[in-house]
C-alpha cells in the first residue's frame, strides 16, 4: 500500500514539476488536465498508447468543461521508478507536440 502511494506521489510531483495541472487527488489516480478539443484528446491518447506504451483514460465534455481534457493515470505497486520517469517523459513529449502543432 505504501508503494502505491509513493508511486502516485512521484508521478504527481514529476508531472507538476514540468508544468502539468494534476489537481488535488486523494487517491492513487492522478488526474492530468489539458486544454484542447476532442481531436487533441484523441491524438494524445493514441500517441501515449502507440508511441509510449502508456495507457490512460481520457475524459471530455460534458463530464469536464468544454475545452478541458482530463487524463486519468492509475498508479500501482507494480510500477517502477523507470515506469514513472517514462510516463513523465511521454507526457512532456505529447505536450511539446501539441504546442508545436499550434505554433
Amino acid at each position: 500500500r505504501e508503494k502505491v502511494w509513493n508511486t502516485a506521489h512521484a508521478l504527481r510531483d514529476g508531472l507538476s514539476n514540468i508544468g502539468f495541472n494534476v489537481g488535488k487527488s486523494e487517491s492513487p489516480i492522478t488526474p492530468v488536465y489539458f486544454s484542447g478539443s476532442i481531436d487533441v484528446a484523441r491524438r494524445t491518447l493514441i500517441t501515449l498508447r502507440e508511441e509510449h506504451n502508456i495507457f490512460c483514460s481520457g475524459v471530455i465534455y460534458p463530464v469536464v468543461p468544454k475545452g478541458t481534457i482530463l487524463f486519468r493515470l492509475v498508479s500501482t505497486a507494480n510500477h517502477s521508478e523507470e515506469d514513472i520517469s517514462d510516463t513523465i517523459a511521454a507526457f512532456s513529449a505529447v505536450k511539446a507536440q501539441e504546442v508545436q502543432r499550434i505554433s
